[in-house]
């Protein structure tokens, strides 16, 4: 055998070994199946949805502007040195 055929075989092990050590792992890897019903699915999907975020997303920004106008209201302090 060359030295090169005999470089190759010793890559194809070494190669074949880190597979087998590491195919137990990525089988750890696979997420699990949860079982879901009905209700939980539409509740999920209420959540999830565009609509849903949106108005969170809006409820958000109406609760920024209160505490906005809010902080208007109250006494500004500031000194002269």
């Amino acid at each position: 055998m060359t030295e090169l055929s005999t470089k190759l075989r010793l890559l194809f092990l070494g190669t074949a070994v880190i597979i087998a050590l590491a195919s137990p792992r990525l089988r750890a890897q696979q997420p699990t199946i949860l079982p879901l019903s009905l209700g939980d699915a539409g509740r999920l999907a209420a959540q999830q949805s565009a609509l849903a975020q949106g108005g969170r997303l809006r409820a958000d920004e109406a609760q920024a502007r209160v505490r906005q106008r809010r902080a208007d209201l109250l006494p500004t302090v500031s000194s002269y040195v």
